[in-house]
Parts: structure tokens; C-alpha cells; sequence
């Protein structure tokens, strides 16, 4: 089975995917339905003369020699500081160079972008390339590297033209450069009007270093977005950031509060971009940043005379809005599993995020690239597998884009006829959860429970069914695993400002009066199902772990019960009290890449507690029916 897991695909059953599409071509471009309504395209003008370059730093040095009498700059030779580039990338190696490149978290002076850096932009824009189907990948990336970078092997480049990057000190050397490269706006917006290249003499011999230095700024704002739950505005917080001017780029992040700062000084506009990518997760909405490396989106223009401003995002600016809402609602879950101490947050994560799409799920393709073969454990083809998952069929997708999460039909998460971040964190929630528990058990073990949902989906039309297929062992996998997320997402919901307070029906509330009232059916299961009336162990889960009433009862509320007939087999026993709320810790030591059923929990469960709550344990997993 393991050398199963780590075969790849070949180009015939590639091949054999594509034919069985429904239109007998490659479907890649439908993904979810989304598309670029809601994206603006960067529309370039002419070409411009680039003031950084060598030759017209240069040239800029010899005029100030020519017209400032003991001019300081008589021996000065202008080095090459910086090269723009242009990476061509051919193969799907370069592609995962670059892929590395841009997520070095190291790496704040190489900024991938998809456009030509030295062209007057018209429009401010979301993406420039638009691919067009899932073999349209190489194409030109554009960026400024320092002149002594250490350039990948094998990754074709040209370099388009030698820089050299000033220091304040040498602000009128730059200042001459622009106006001989006719960059009169900048030289407005620092100066408050034009300076014609006869004007430089006067300018340079009466102008003093001070006022010269003056247009020199750091790039400061704040992003913040429109929590609908709440109609509050909330920070956008820990968001990779570009700022940059011409040919000039640099990454910074957003902090807690959604501030960010520059690390390098500018003059002139200075545009600020969204990169959704960092440390913690990527997120990801249409084709083109799917199968793109260099994703970013227009927040705002800065300039030294509108600097400091406030991005706020609203539902209305709908791409944006989506991928920063799950942005944060991940950054939650992160703080929620760190501060309870589950541990395995998202790390790197891979997250595409669709207004329409399908159901969400948590595939692990990224983290565990040798999941795509799923298809060995469930006996289904491939493109059965794939069409399961989600519409898109993912296996065409190069595996270092391929999502850690799906999450589906974002726009569905709807109150009274608006878009709900409560209910869209509420996913995230339930899916990160199942992100954690594959970190922690592995992806041999979790494969076994994806693939099992994947059999029932394909053969009843539901992952879960009724809770002994494909078979009675995967069942009993379902169920905690099920559970599990679960219980997470009603924790995560109950500690979450301000509200305490989770989804269900058409009502927000408490997640422990909800929980509280858990009813567990055995298996099979063929009444309707919901959080809290199910074979899913989060019921047993919230219980071992509830702290709410400082006794040990039986609650009468609670009912286990017959799967099929729903008849009442007994009351279930409350509050074991493993673990306090604020240290979930014990809760993920039970989740061993072993423990597969209620059966195994309990014992688990019994080997990480004093013998003194050995009783206690077996009384309420006996209650459960285990």
C-alpha cells in the first residue's frame, strides 16, 4: 500500500482524466464557477525610461558634476546595486523554484510579480496573466534581485537592465534621474511642481540637502475588514504585504491591530498589494492564482501627502472581502488552538476559498502531496475521486498549488440575505479541525478516513452515510473523526469574541446550552443527523472534557439512542472532567494514529489519566454504548 501512495500519476491516465469530462475536454477552467467578474485586470500603458538604471544614474552623476561647482560626486562611478530581472520559467521544477523563492520566509527584498515593472500602469489591477486552462503555466515573471543574489540552477532568467538604488544621501543624484526620464508626477507630488531638466542648475545650487531629502517617506496604513457578524470593522491581521514603486518592492506583514510599515523609504506613489501568502496559510479563490505563483491584490496608493490611510475592506469588494475573511477566520482558529495548547496550527497551509463551488473538505494535498492517490484505498478511478472532492478535478492541478482545504459556496453562509463571517468562521472552524487532526495522526491514518468518505460519497452521496460503510471499522473512523471537528468547531465558536455563541438552524447560539443536549445514536444511523443528534462522538468528546457543573451527574436530557428506530437506550453519563477549558492539550493526546473507534478513545483515555479516573471513564464511554 505504501509504494502505492508515493507512484505518480502518469501522462496516459492524465490523459484518460481529460477524455472522461463531460465535455471530453480538460474542465479545469469551471473550477467552482468562479471567475474574474469580481477582478480587476492591471492594464498597462508605454514602456518607461527607468531613472534607476546604471546608465541614467550614471548620466544623472555627470550633469551634477557639470553644474554644481565643488561637487562632491567628481570620482563617483555608479555600481550596479540591484538587477531587474525576468525569470522564464519552462518546466513545472522552475515553477516549484519559484514557488520556494516567494515563500522564503526569509525573503523580504525578491518580490515575484506577473508584469513588467518598468510600464506606466492605467489601471491598478488584481492579476495581469489570465490562464487559460491547466497546461497554461509558464509564463514571464518580473522582479529586482540584489546584484549579488545567488540565482537557483537551471532556472532561466534574463536580466533586463542594471539598477542602482540610492541612498538618501544622494537624493539630488535621484531627483536628476527623474526628471531626465520624465517622471514629472513623482517630481510634482514631492515637490508640488515641475522640474524641467533647463531648471536643475537653479534647483541643485539653491535648494537645500533638507528640503531636497524632504519627499522621502515610509509607507504606513492600516487594513482592516467588515466582520458582518458583528458590522464591526476588524483588523486584518498577520497578512503578507507588498509596498513598492517601479521596479522598487518589498514584503512586510499586517500586525495585530492590521498596521504595517514599510521596510524600505520611497517618494512618490507608493502602491500596496495583498499577497495572501505567508507563514500560516496561502489562501487562494480563481484559476489564475491557482495555477499562478505571483498572486497578489490593489489595496491602496500611498504618498508622502496621503500616507498612514485605512484600507477597510467590505463585502462589497468581493474578492478581497472573501480572501480576507477566511484569512482571518484561520488566524483565529490559529490563536484558539495555540492558546488552548491543541497545537497544529495551520502552517503553511494551502487554502482555496470559493463564493460558489461545492461542499467544503480538507484534502491535506499540499501538506501530503502523496494523497492524490486516494483512488488506491476507495477502488474508484481517479477522476472519480477528483469529481467527489469537489467539481474541479483536482489531480490536474500541480501538486505545490493543490489545496490543504476546500472551503465551498462561501456566499451561502448567509443571515437574513447577507453573507455571515460568523457562519464562514464556523466552517473554518470544522475543517481546521480536521487540518489538526491530520498533523497530528499522520497521512497514512488520515488518508484512511478521507478515502472511506470519498467510497460513501461516490456510492450513497454522502460521506458519512449511516455510519458502518464502506465498512463497519471505517465507520467507527468517521465518527471520531467527525467528532472531533466537531467538537473543535463548537469549542473554537464558544470562545470567540464577542459573542460565545455558534450557528445552527437559522439562529446563532450557545454552544454549551447546544452541546449540553447532545443526544448519540448508535449505528447504523438512518434518522436525520445534526451536530448534536448523531453517531459522531462529539457529544463524548465535549463531555470528557466539560467542566461546567463541578459534580458528576447523569443528565436525563441526554439519551443514547437507537440508530434506526430512535428508540431511548439509556441516559448518558456527564462531565469527566480530563481537562479544563483553557488547556485542551489532553484532548489531542488522545488522537493517536491508532485510535480509530469510541472503543480505542476509551482506552486511550484511561492510559493518560490517573487510575483513580479509570471508573469515571469507562461509566460515561459505557454510556455512550462503548
Amino acid at each position: 500500500m505504501s509504494l502505492f501512495f508515493f507512484q505518480s500519476c502518469s501522462d496516459d491516465e492524465v490523459e484518460n482524466i481529460i477524455k472522461q469530462s463531460n465535455t471530453g475536454k480538460s474542465t479545469i477552467a469551471g473550477i467552482a464557477d468562479e471567475n474574474f467578474l469580481e477582478q480587476t485586470p492591471i492594464q498597462l500603458g508605454k514602456q518607461l525610461l527607468n531613472p534607476y538604471s546604471v546608465t541614467r544614474m550614471q548620466a544623472a552623476v555627470n550633469f551634477y558634476n557639470n553644474v554644481v561647482p565643488n561637487s562632491r560626486f567628481q570620482q563617483k562611478i555608479i555600481p550596479a546595486t540591484h538587477l531587474y530581472i525576468k525569470f522564464s520559467p519552462t518546466t513545472e521544477d522552475h515553477l516549484i523554484i519559484l514557488d520556494s523563492l516567494d515563500n522564503d520566509l526569509n525573503n523580504k527584498d525578491v518580490v515575484l510579480q506577473d508584469y513588467p515593472l518598468d510600464y506606466l500602469i492605467i489601471n491598478e489591477g488584481d492579476y495581469f496573466v489570465e490562464p487559460q486552462d491547466e497546461q497554461d503555466l509558464y509564463h514571464d515573471i518580473y522582479t529586482t534581485v540584489p546584484e549579488d543574489f545567488n540565482f537557483p540552477d537551471n532556472l532561466p532568467y534574463t536580466i533586463l537592465e542594471y539598477l542602482y538604488q540610492p541612498p538618501l544621501e544622494e537624493i539630488e543624484i535621484e531627483t536628476i534621474a527623474l526628471v531626465q526620464a520624465g517622471w514629472q508626477e513623482d517630481i510634482i507630488e514631492d515637490y508640488g511642481s515641475e522640474i524641467l531638466e533647463r531648471d536643475l542648475p537653479y534647483f541643485l545650487n539653491n535648494t537645500s540637502r533638507e528640503t531636497m531629502r524632504a519627499p522621502k517617506f515610509t509607507p504606513r496604513g492600516r487594513v482592516t475588514i467588515r466582520n458582518t457578524r458583528t458590522g464591526n470593522e476588524e483588523a486584518l491581521r498577520r497578512a503578507k504585504i507588498s509596498t513598492g514603486r517601479g521596479v522598487w518592492w518589498r514584503y512586510t506583514y499586517t500586525d495585530e491591530d492590521g498596521n504595517f510599515t514599510a521596510t524600505k523609504r520611497y517618494r512618490g506613489k507608493v502602491r500596496v498589494r495583498a499577497k495572501w501568502r505567508g507563514t500560516e496559510v496561502s489562501v487562494r479563490r480563481t484559476l489564475n492564482e491557482m495555477l499562478g505563483i505571483q498572486v497578489s491584490d490593489h489595496l491602496m496608493t500611498l504618498r508622502r501627502s496621503s500616507n498612514n490611510r485605512t484600507k477597510l475592506i467590505e463585502p462589497h469588494h468581493e474578492h478581497l472581502w472573501y480572501k480576507g475573511t477566511v484569512h482571518n477566520g484561520i488566524m483565529t482558529y490559529n490563536d484558539f488552538v495555540n492558546e488552548t495548547n491543541i497545537g497544529f496550527p495551520h502552517q503553511s497551509s494551502v487554502v482555496w476559498a470559493w463564493k460558489n463551488g461545492d461542499a467544503s473538505s480538507t484534502p491535506m494535498l499540499h501538506r501530503y502531496p502523496q494523497l492524490p492517490y486516494y483512488s488506491v484505498l476507495t477502488g474508484y478511478s481517479q477522476f472519480a475521486v477528483w469529481g467527489t472532492i469537489t467539481s474541479a478535478y483536482i489531480g490536474m492541478v500541480p501538486p505545490w498549488f493543490r489545496p490543504d482545504q476546500i472551503l465551498g459556496n462561501l456566499q451561502g453562509k448567509e443571515v437574513n440575505g447577507q453573507v455571515n463571517t460568523g457562519r464562514i468562521e464556523q466552517l473554518i472552524f470544522h475543517e481546521s479541525a480536521h487540518y489538526t487532526h491530520a498533523r497530528k495522526i499522520g497521512s497514512f491514518a488520515y488518508a484512511q478516513i478521507f478515502s472511506s468518505e470519498i467510497n460513501n460519497q461516490i456510492a450513497h452521496g454522502d460521506p458519512y452515510h449511516e455510519g458502518t460503510t464502506p465498512t463497519d471499522s471505517a465507520g467507527e473512523f468517521i465518527a471520531l473523526a467527525e467528532g472531533w471537528a466537531t467538537y473543535i468547531e463548537w469549542k473554537a465558536m464558544e470562545s470567540r469574541d464577542p459573542f460565545n455563541e455558534g450557528w445552527n438552524g437559522n439562529a446563532f447560539i450557545n454552544p454549551q446550552a447546544y452541546m449540553n443536549d447532545f443526544r448519540m445514536y448508535t449505528r447504523p444511523m438512518s434518522l436525520a443527523r445534526d451536530d448534536n443528534d448523531t453517531f459522531f462522538l462529539n457529544g463524548l468528546l465535549w463531555h470528557y472534557q466539560d467542566q461546567s457543573v463541578a459534580n458528576e451527574l447523569i443528565n436525563d436530557g441526554l439519551i443514547l439512542r437507537n440508530g434506526v428506530t430512535g428508540a431511548n437506550l439509556g441516559n448518558l453519563r456527564d462531565r469527566v472532567w480530563a481537562a479544563p477549558d483553557n488547556d485542551l492539550s489532553p484532548m489531542i493526546e488522545l488522537l493517536e494514529s491508532d485510535v480509530r473507534s469510541g472503543s480505542d478513545l476509551r482506552q486511550e483515555a484511561i492510559n493518560n489519566n490517573p487510575p483513580t479516573s479509570t471508573n469515571r471513564i469507562n461509566l460515561l464511554f459505557e454510556s455512550y454504548g462503548y
